[in-house]
């Protein structure tokens, strides 16, 4: 990986010349720190959490792998918002090959449209070789 890398959140900043040289230890610990105090210096006063989230994928009837999240996320309130942010390794296990471990984390909120409708939204990346970067936008009406 030749790509600089630079994160910024609330006056934190982690910048290197490549993800490999840091340990993985190193790296979620200062993005959880980063994390946290993001969300802390909002006003959020929610728990700490562990989130473990196993993906798995087919085609057709072949499975093609599965990927773990092991994330230390934070939640809580911002006015309205319902907000969280998580960061932890990822297990990749693709079939048939040897699994590899990444940085991932994932963002996001929900807030109320109306008493019965709520948006949310998620943005999701994965550090690796080529960073994968997802999001998230939808709503959900309750009857």
């Amino acid at each position: 990986m030749h790509d600089t890398v630079v994160i910024i959140m609330t006056g934190i900043a982690l910048k290197k010349a490549s993800l490999q040289m840091l340990s993985m230890k190193k790296i979620i610990q200062a993005l959880s720190l980063a994390s946290v105090s993001f969300l802390g210096s909002a006003a959020i006063s929610g728990p700490l959490y562990l989130n473990v989230e196993n993906n798995g994928s087919w085609n057709q009837e072949d499975f093609t792998g599965s990927t773990t999240d092991l994330h230390v996320g934070l939640e809580g309130n911002i006015g309205n918002l319902e907000a969280f942010a998580q960061v932890g390794p990822m297990l990749d296990n693709p079939d048939d090959e040897n699994g590899e471990t990444h940085l991932s984390g994932k963002f996001g909120g929900s807030i109320p449209a109306s008493s019965n409708l709520d948006i949310y939204g998620e943005f999701a990346f994965v550090l690796q070789d080529e960073n994968a970067y997802s999001s998230k936008l939808g709503a959900k009406y309750s009857f």
